[in-house]
């Protein structure tokens, strides 16, 4: 069994997932522009992270045996995680990527609201306050268009929503090693994954190699995201996790202004604005309860 998290370790561990992810949407899109399918990414990058993962195991001698009877979370955890990614991914493909990105934001809502039913925390005016400041920042941010829409990308985009607070719900109870943890939570993923990406047809030769410097970036983007998203879960009550994930789109738009040569325009830097306003404002309102709450 790990140790407990510290609060300020969950914080910075969120906020690095949160940067990470970012940065692996523009690059993801850029090796789908190149050939490759988004389900047939994540199959890649998910076997390498369990080839990586399981190397780990073995030359740290740790055992790949999980312990505390934990073993049915882990599985919902890699269950979840696989139809997060999933069903996101097949949510765009019926719908514009701002729509799909606005509805499955709303994932830190959820986790707000199931808070006082799971354990996981307290409905309170400014928490919902913040959320309402953050999100508003991220419609304004990706500027969605109410044109095309198909309910099977709304239907499919609201799946990954509940299934992304279930992940984040789950993770908040386990208490295995991380390692052995991510291992097995990508291995129970690829149920999920390895389907999609067969139904979305194995790339050329040629579109693996224009897009192998992409796909690398936003594997390890996705590595270092994930790993902060579960490291994060296990240290703070899920609507905070939440919340601080809310950056994520954020760093989405700012590098894919750099990688892709998509402008900012001045609205989307006042959602900026927001989003970081309704972070700190979550942030500042949990510290001040800390802080006059009895020791």
């Amino acid at each position: 069994m790990s140790r407990p998290l510290g609060p300020l370790l969950g914080g910075a561990a969120a906020l690095m997932g949160a940067v990470a992810y970012g940065i692996n949407i523009p690059t993801a899109r850029m090796a789908g522009q190149a050939g490759v399918s988004g389900a047939g990414q994540a199959m890649i990058r998910g076997l390498v992270f369990i080839a990586i993962l399981a190397l780990i195991l073995a030359l740290l001698r740790r055992s790949f045996r999980i312990d505390g009877g934990e073993g049915p979370r882990i599985a919902l955890m890699g269950v979840l995680s696989g139809a997060t990614g999933a069903c996101y991914l097949s949510a765009i493909t019926f719908v514009p990527v701002a729509i799909g990105v606005s509805i499955f934001y709303t994932f830190p809502l959820i986790l707000i609201l199931v808070g006082p039913f799971t354990g996981s925390g307290r409905i309170t005016p400014a928490r919902i306050a913040a959320f309402a400041i953050a999100f508003l920042g991220i419609l304004i941010c990706v500027g969605p268009s109410l044109s095309g829409l198909d309910w099977r990308g709304v239907a499919l985009a609201l799946a990954a929503s509940l299934a992304c607070a279930g992940l984040f719900e789950v993770t908040a109870r386990v208490k295995q090693d991380q390692v052995r943890m991510l291992f097995w939570v990508m291995v129970f993923a690829q149920v999920f994954i390895i389907p999609a990406a067969v139904v979305a047809g194995p790339p050329s030769g040629a579109a693996l190699a224009a897009a192998s410097v992409p796909i690398m970036v936003s594997a390890i983007g996705f590595y270092l995201g994930f790993a902060g998203q579960v490291v994060a879960g296990r240290a703070l009550a899920p609507a905070t996790v939440g919340l601080l994930f809310l950056l994520e789109p954020v760093v989405a738009i700012l590098s894919a202004q750099w990688l892709l040569g998509e402008t900012l325009t001045p609205v989307q830097a006042g959602g900026i604005a927001l989003v970081i306003a309704g972070l700190s404002l979550d942030v500042w309102t949990q510290a001040q309860a800390k802080a006059t709450s009895p020791a």
